[in-house]
């Protein structure tokens, strides 16, 4: 199916034509490097909120977990493709190395080794 900005999202047929049915305007959204094919929506009472087309698709992810992609293809919407993770697997791999490159550990800068003013000179 393709979106309106231009981009093809991979779907199971069933799921496509109910896509095609709600008449609903799909777009990809970015936050943080992290692309997600989502929907504006209202509720009864008028406010607005953002729909994930996974959770349109197979409703919201069980507690403490998230849906991912198992290819890692974010267009890739195929039933078979989706499944629910602990929230800290779903880590992206740039997300890994940021993570990874916060937690390692700054080169020590070499000490200088100590001039004589402030040698003991009961040392030598």
């Amino acid at each position: 199916m393709r979106l309106k900005t231009g981009e093809e999202i991979l779907l199971d047929p069933e799921d496509e034509q109910r896509l095609k049915a709600l008449g609903a305007t799909w777009r990809i959204n970015t936050f943080k490097r992290l692309q997600r094919v989502t929907r504006s929506t209202r509720n009864a009472q008028g406010q607005g909120s953002t729909q994930h087309l996974t959770t349109f698709l197979l409703g919201p992810a069980p507690p403490g977990q998230v849906w991912t992609h198992a290819n890692r293809d974010r267009l890739d919407y195929r039933r078979a493709n989706l499944r629910a993770v602990p929230r800290g697997e779903a880590i992206s791999e740039e997300g890994r190395r940021r993570i990874a490159e916060r937690s390692r550990p700054s080169t020590p800068h070499p000490q200088e080794a100590p001039s004589d003013a402030h040698r003991d000179p009961r040392s030598s």
